[in-house]
């Protein structure tokens, strides 16, 4: 068996900042680290949004990245 230790959590947001010559949007990211890893995604989502809206670029997407130690038990 094993469990996670030293869980890490960010928010990224995707925002749109123009068009490529073909048309495509061009994205780029917005990051905010040491997000508490005890929160919930609902609450991660609504921290998202409160920071999307602070941007001058429109936010495609509101991401949540966490990662872990894995160790054995």
């Amino acid at each position: 068996m094993a469990k996670r230790e030293n869980t890490t959590s960010k928010l990224i947001l995707k925002v749109i900042t123009g068009q490529t010559m073909a048309g495509k949007d061009k994205y780029a990211q917005r990051v905010f680290r040491n997000l508490n890893p005890a929160i919930g995604d609902e609450q991660a989502y609504e921290l998202g949004a409160k920071l999307g809206r602070l941007q001058e670029y429109t936010v495609a997407a509101v991401v949540r990245q966490d990662a872990s130690d894995l160790i054995a038990e």
